[in-house]
Order: C-alpha cells, then sequence, then structure tokens
C-alpha cells in the first residue's frame, strides 16, 4: 500500500487535500490537532520534501523580535536606577561639601558660637540661678539673638547705660563682641555673691568683695574680659573693674549684662 492509501484511509481525504505547514505560519501545531499521530505527520513532511528546520522556524518567529524589545528597555531602566541613585548620594556630598565651605567662608554668625566651655559656680549657689546662667550660654553659643531678646525683655535685664532695646542690643552680625563676652564670663570667670543687690555676678571681681583682690583681677584677665594693662590701668584709677560682666539672681531674674560705669 502506497503512503498516499494510507494517509487517505487513516485521515478519510486524500493527502493532497491537506494544507502544508509550511503555508500556514502562523499555526504552527494545525497538523498535530487534525491528525493526532506524530508518526504521520513525520511521514507527511518527509515526503512532502520539507526540512526539519522549516518546521520549528515558524514557531520561534513569535518570540524572537520580543526578546530585544522587552530585554533592552529592562536594562536600560536598570541602568537609570543605578545612574539616579549614586548621583543622589553625590548631590548630598555636594551639598554638605559646599555648606561647609560657605560656613568656612562667611565664619561665625556671632562671636559666642560654638565656644567651649562649662558654667562656673559656687558652692551654695540657687538652682534657679544656675537655670538661668546655663539657659544664657546656650543660647550665646547658638547665636540665638531672638531668645536672648526674649529673655531680657521678660526679666527686664539692664542691658546698656544707654537707651537701647534687647532686639537692639542682640541684633545680628555684632557691632561689638558681646556674644563671646556673655559666654566667657559665665564660663571662664569665678562667680561672686553681692549681699547688698542680692545677685551672683560673674566675674567676682566686679562685687565690692573681689575689687580689692589680685587673684580676682587675674582671674578676669585669664577669661579674656579685659588685658592685664586695661586692669593695671582701672586698679590705678581706682574705678574697679569696668568690663563685662552677668548678674543673675537667686530668684533666676537676669539683673544685667553691662559694661563700663
Amino acid at each position: 500500500m502506497t503512503l498516499q492509501e494510507r494517509s487517505t484511509r487513516s485521515t478519510g481525504s486524500p493527502l493532497g487535500r491537506r494544507r502544508s505547514p509550511v503555508t500556514e505560519p502562523g499555526r504552527p501545531g494545525s497538523r498535530v490537532r487534525r491528525t493526532g499521530s506524530a508518526g504521520l505527520i513525520a511521514a507527511v513532511l518527509v515526503a512532502g520534501g520539507v526540512a526539519a528546520p522549516a518546521v520549528a522556524a515558524p514557531a520561534a518567529v513569535p518570540s524572537t523580535p520580543s526578546t530585544p524589545a522587552t530585554t533592552a528597555p529592562s536594562a536600560q531602566a536598570a541602568g537609570s536606577v543605578t545612574t539616579e541613585t549614586a548621583g543622589g548620594a553625590g548631590t548630598e556630598a555636594t551639598r554638605a561639601s559646599e555648606a561647609a565651605r560657605s560656613q568656612a567662608t562667611r565664619g561665625p554668625r556671632c562671636t559666642g558660637e560654638n565656644r567651649p566651655g562649662r558654667l562656673v559656680t559656687v558652692r551654695g549657689m540657687p538652682t534657679a540661678t544656675r537655670t538661668t546662667a546655663r539657659a544664657l550660654i546656650g543660647a550665646a553659643v547658638r547665636c540665638q539673638s531672638r531668645e536672648l531678646a526674649r529673655r531680657a525683655e521678660r526679666d527686664r535685664t539692664r542691658l546698656s547705660f544707654g537707651i537701647v532695646t534687647p532686639r537692639e542690643f542682640f541684633a545680628l552680625p555684632e557691632k561689638e563682641t558681646k556674644y563671646r563676652y556673655l559666654v566667657d564670663a559665665l564660663v571662664k570667670s569665678r562667680p561672686g555673691y553681692e549681699k547688698l543687690s542680692g545677685y551672683y555676678v560673674w566675674p567676682r571681681v566686679s562685687t565690692s568683695q573681689g575689687a580689692g583682690d589680685p587673684k580676682a583681677w587675674d582671674e578676669a584677665v585669664s577669661a579674656g574680659l579685659l588685658t592685664r594693662a586695661q586692669a593695671r590701668d582701672m586698679r590705678a584709677q581706682g574705678s574697679g573693674y569696668l568690663g563685662w560682666r552677668v548678674l543673675i539672681g537667686a530668684d533666676g531674674g537676669w539683673g544685667a549684662f553691662i559694661a563700663g560705669d
């Protein structure tokens, strides 16, 4: 029996009426569903002169174009994320570096900025006095002009022998090195207690008891509140200490921050 006769009996139609898989590239599996026989398909393909690679090619055609279309954008997207992340880190580092250069260029905001030191106290000093002194140090080293002005307004602090408001006195930029003197008086000089006024005073040379003590004068010089020549002149003239001084009451009230007579 010939190949054509076997095909006719198996399928019920002549082989010549069936469509070749090559003529239907969009339906590569149509012959499998029609015949259900793998052996018959192989025989027909060989008889029709169709090579094996020609059968595999249609199945690969739909997937081949999709590979570059999906893989390339994915790679590009991954690269963009890496670049953006690296760029973000670089931007933060750049900003930090620029901020540091800017601060170095402009210098400190005030003369008390970031000055080191701790409050100097004496035995028996009330907690309220200590609290206020520490608050003044904290505001001065941070150049908080509004906070200092607020406290001075609240306590009616004497800031100058002339007419000046607290906001004007602590305005930035400074006209004098007030912030530095405020910090240095509290952290570098020993305080004394003035019994007549009831204030704790930094430096103690500004009190009636400390005015005649050579060591108290040396402490003021070492604290940077005046030069040794100034100290010598003040003592020779009998004027007493005329440098910057801070007065805080036992109740925590900020009495004064003044210099001069």
